[in-house]
């Protein structure tokens, strides 16, 4: 019961970070690949990962941490430049020929707050006069 309840809940955030934030992962993943096609291939990678691990540690909100989200396409991308495909591609698409590097979550919470206030201010700002209409 417990598992399914993380299974639903990673579902939802997988869902919540394709909505919200795709837009974002799909420049972050051109400006690091340089080619669309590539930069699909990348978030397709990340979307599998996120699905697979179901860490509630790199989640944030109600969707994923977006700092892990851009170290996890870099180190993705550099991977597959200098290790050629990673992933199997005969029999099952869930499994990778190695585990990825652990990123550590804690080191983002300062970026975090940081951001947080910044997001905070410009919300604040905006119901000002100060601020232009768009």
């Amino acid at each position: 019961m417990k598992v399914t309840k993380l299974i639903n809940e990673c579902n939802k955030r997988l869902e919540t970070l394709h909505k919200n934030h795709y837009i974002w992962l799909l420049q972050t993943s051109k400006n690091i690949s340089k080619s669309t096609e590539n930069a699909e291939d990348l978030i397709g990678d990340l979307y599998l990962y996120l699905a697979e691990k179901c860490n509630p540690k790199i989640w944030y909100k109600d969707s994923f941490n977006l700092m892990y989200c851009h170290r996890f396409l870099q180190t993705r991308w550099i991977n597959k430049k200098q290790k050629g495909k990673r992933m199997k591609t005969e029999d099952d698409m869930m499994k990778f020929d190695r585990e990825d590097d652990v990123y550590p979550v804690e080191q983002d919470d300062e970026i975090m707050r940081a951001f947080e206030e910044v997001h905070e201010e410009l919300e604040r700002l905006s119901q000002t006069r100060m601020w232009p209409k768009a």
